[in-house]
């Protein structure tokens, strides 16, 4: 079955629907942390800049995976500015093999981002 790639409808749908106070979401005003983590395996047929930019806009961390046969740019357009939270993975089976890293990074950069108003859960 082939399908099409709507990566900046994907990430608009998290933003809105995900990111609320309903589905788990602390308010803002708490200033936590909200981190988005995109995985795509090809090139989006929508723009997924504005999409992601919104997203940073809306306070929330973008991290971007590319797996298999994804577009580099469009990675690069998910990702938040400097290649920090990109990475990139020959396949789906081999997944499971950066989890740790993306772990760690978010953890990390959260932990900077808020280091002066830590909120420990």
């Amino acid at each position: 079955m082939a399908g099409s790639t709507n990566t900046g409808r994907a990430i608009n749908l998290m933003r809105t629907d995900l990111f609320t106070t309903g589905r788990g979401a602390r308010p803002r005003e708490l200033n936590i942390a909200r981190i988005g983590v995109v995985i795509t395996d090809g090139k989006s047929f929508d723009n997924v800049m504005t999409a992601a930019d919104t997203a940073r806009d809306a306070n929330i961390t973008m991290f971007a995976i590319g797996v298999g046969e994804y577009d580099p740019d469009e990675l690069d357009q998910i990702a938040n500015p400097g290649g920090t939270y990109r990475y990139e993975v020959d396949n789906f089976d081999v997944i499971n093999n950066i989890r740790s890293l993306v772990k760690t990074a978010a953890c990390t950069g959260i932990f900077l981002a808020f280091s002066d108003n830590i909120l420990i859960t």
